[in-house]
C-alpha cells in the first residue's frame, strides 16, 4: 500500500494530509513558539592596522614663500623677503590673506601693538615635517600697505625656503615696556679741590704732616732721599696720604731708615714719570700704593 504525505504550510500553521490506498486523512500541526536567543559569539580576530594618515599642518598661518625680493605686494596667500641673503633681510612683505583665503590683517596689526622698541618676533616655518627650513626675526614695527603689510625688523636666524614652499607664519608678541623706576639717591659730591704741587729739586726732603694733600714733585737726576718725621715731633692723622711723582729725568727716591715703616715698598720700581703715594696706618707707619 502507497502512502503519500502532502504538506501545505499556512500562516501560523502546517496543514499535513497522509494519502492511503484507502483515502485520504489531513492533520493540522501548529507551529511552536520562538526559542530564546543563543548567547553572544566570542569577539573576532583584530584587523590590520591602516595605513598612515597625511601629515597635519603646523602651528601658525598658511602662507607660500616666493623668492621675488621686488618691493611690491606679494601675491594672495604669499609672502617674502627683501634680499635673498637672509642676514640682509630687513623686512618681510605678507599678504593680508592666507593660502586658505582667510583675512589675516587684523592679526598682523597686533604685531606692533607693544610698547617696547622690539614689538615682537616672528617666526616662519616649513610646513613640511621633515622640512627643518625656518626664519627667526624681531620686529620694530609694521606698516599697513593696503592689501599688505610691511614688517620692519632684523635678522636673528634662519635657513632659505624654496620657491612657492609651503610655510606657517607665527608671532610672539613683546611685553610693553615698563614703568621708569624711582629716582635712585643723589651720590656723595666729588672732590673738586685743586691738589698743590711743589717741586723737590734737592738731593734729600722731610716730609710732615704740612705736606699732606700735596704733590711733590722730585727733579734731582740724582734721586732724592725722602725722610719721614716721626710721630713723637709731628704726628700723622691715620689716613693721611702724602703723593710723590718722579719726573722724567729724576733719579730713583729712597726713603731714610729713622725708625719708620714702610709696609710693600716698591720705591725701585717706579719708572721715570710714575706717581706713587705713602698712606700712614699707623704710629710712624706708612702703605706704599
Amino acid at each position: 500500500m502507497a502512502t503519500q504525505v502532502t504538506v501545505n504550510a499556512g500562516q501560523g500553521s502546517t496543514q499535513v494530509t497522509v494519502i492511503t490506498g484507502e483515502g485520504s486523512t489531513s492533520y493540522k500541526v501548529e507551529a511552536g513558539s520562538r526559542g530564546p536567543t543563543g548567547a553572544t559569539g566570542a569577539t573576532g580576530a583584530t584587523g590590520a592596522t591602516g595605513a598612515t594618515g597625511a601629515q597635519g599642518d603646523r602651528a601658525g598661518l598658511k602662507y607660500t614663500f616666493d623668492t621675488n625680493t621686488s618691493p611690491g605686494s606679494p601675491s594672495p596667500g604669499h609672502l617674502k623677503f627683501n634680499s635673498a641673503t637672509l642676514s640682509a633681510v630687513t623686512r618681510i612683505s605678507i599678504r593680508d590673506t592666507d593660502i586658505d583665503g582667510t583675512d589675516t590683517s587684523a592679526l598682523l596689526a597686533l604685531i606692533d601693538d607693544s610698547t617696547s622698541t622690539i614689538k615682537a618676533r616672528v617666526v616662519i616655518r616649513s610646513n613640511s615635517n621633515a622640512d627643518t627650513s625656518h626664519f627667526n626675526f624681531l620686529v620694530t614695527s609694521v606698516t599697513d600697505e593696503g592689501n599688505h603689510h610691511h614688517i620692519n625688523g632684523t635678522f636673528v636666524s634662519g635657513s632659505a625656503f624654496a620657491n612657492n614652499e609651503a610655510v606657517t607664519f607665527e608671532f610672539y608678541a613683546t611685553g610693553d615696556k615698563g614703568d621708569q623706576g624711582d629716582t635712585g639717591a643723589t651720590g656723595a659730591t666729588g672732590d673738586t679741590s685743586v691738589i698743590p704741587i711743589e717741586t723737590v729739586s734737592t738731593t734729600t726732603r722731610t716730609v710732615t704732616p704740612s705736606d699732606v694733600g700735596k704733590k711733590l714733585r722730585l727733579t734731582n737726576a740724582s734721586g732724592c732721599a725722602i725722610t719721614i718725621q716721626l710721630n713723637a715731633t709731628a704726628p700723622f692723622t691715620l689716613g693721611h696720604i702724602l703723593y710723590f711723582r718722579r719726573v722724567t729725568g729724576a733719579g730713583v727716591p729712597t726713603i731714610a731708615s729713622n725708625g719708620v715703616t714702610i709696609n710693600n715698598s716698591k720705591l725701585t720700581s717706579i719708572f721715570e714719570g710714575d706717581d706713587f703715594a705713602l698712606q700712614n696706618v699707623g704710629v710712624d707707619t706708612f702703605d706704599f700704593t
